[in-house]
């Protein structure tokens, strides 16, 4: 069965594209979706108190993973057409209901997920391992920055700070396409969709 993973960058919360992404990912609902939201400003939270407080790395981790969950809430609050899924069963619920799946990772990654619980692993990361484990071999990543427009070199995107420096180890090991878009770059998307 194809099935995509399309993880929304949390940068794109101050973006007026997020809106639109959702609305062009919400018409293709018949192509099994599951979007990985990214932390977003519930994220950059975590990082000050982690700063404040030098926190233990797995709770801090943690956290990180509750502040996904909830930058994935306000997403299916802001497209009623999608459906929160915190398990594999769920997710393919929501496929069967010819929903777009919004997954809720923090009790995925605190019970089944064996990467490290650091900063180094960020959503791009336990995106890649969540694909996998749904044997989803198709990969969407959204960014904001101007860099991945002209550049989809998996070592330059780590160089440039694009994405984390574990992601093209586990890319190899799960064998998942990448797609690496910029947000202005929904046509490119749909493009996408319609092969």
């Amino acid at each position: 069965m194809n099935s995509w993973a399309i993880k929304i960058g949390g940068s794109l919360y101050k973006s007026s594209e997020l809106m639109k992404w959702l609305d062009a990912i919400a018409n293709y609902s018949d192509k099994n979706i599951v979007i990985i939201p990214g932390g977003g400003p519930f994220a950059d939270q975590v990082r000050a108190a982690d700063k404040k407080f030098n926190l233990d790395p797995h709770k801090a981790h943690m956290m990180a993973i509750l502040a996904m969950q909830q930058y994935g809430t306000m997403l299916t609050s802001m497209c009623p057409s999608m459906q929160l899924a915190s398990n594999v069963g769920n997710v393919r619920l929501a496929w069967e209901d010819n929903k777009v799946a919004v997954w809720e990772p923090f009790d995925m990654v605190s019970n089944e997920c064996a990467l490290k619980a650091s900063w180094e692993h960020t959503s791009d990361s336990i995106a890649a391992w969540f694909s996998s484990y749904m044997q989803i071999d198709n990969l969407v990543l959204v960014k904001s920055t101007d860099k991945v427009i002209n550049n989809k070199d998996i070592k330059m995107l780590v160089e440039f700070g694009c994405v984390d420096k574990e992601l093209p180890k586990l890319l190899n090991e799960y064998n998942i396409d990448l797609h690496v878009m910029h947000k202005s770059q929904i046509i490119k998307f749909e493009d996408l969709m319609k092969q």
